[in-house]
């Protein structure tokens, strides 16, 4: 019953589709219809991926916290901050607090920019709630 119900909706949406000039009649009299995947075609560019590093000695880490007063990033990321400084006492670690600001048009870049600036190797991103 499911099955025949589902499609004749199928069939309603494609009568429809008939009625808008989405189908065209070829020349036995079938209908063919244009039909668009809801997954979609991939259409942004596929950058490689940044090569692992073996550890955070040497690295300046920087602490990225995307929403501030969210998710008490104002706790984990010290504490993040103390346990990786601890670990590796090679690494310098730059807080959240001192992370670039950028809002609005062009964000991203600004982003990558102020990360450049402040010499920042690894970014740890995000705070789960």
């Amino acid at each position: 019953m499911r099955k025949s119900i589902r499609l004749l909706m199928i069939l309603a949406v494609l009568m429809s589709m008939s009625a808008t000039g989405d189908a065209a009649p070829t020349p036995t009299g079938k209908t063919i219809y244009d039909v668009v995947s809801p997954v979609g075609r991939i259409t942004a560019e596929r950058k490689p991926l940044a090569a692992s590093i073996n550890t955070f000695n040497g690295k300046t880490i920087g602490l990225w916290w995307e929403l501030p007063g969210k998710f008490a990033g104002d706790v984990t990321f010290p504490k993040l901050a103390e346990l990786i400084e601890k670990q590796f006492p090679q690494a310098k670690v730059i807080p959240y607090t001192d992370m670039p600001d950028a809002k609005g048009r062009g964000r991203e870049e600004k982003i990558i920019a102020g990360l450049k600036k402040l010499g920042v190797d690894v970014l740890i991103s995000g705070n789960g709630g």
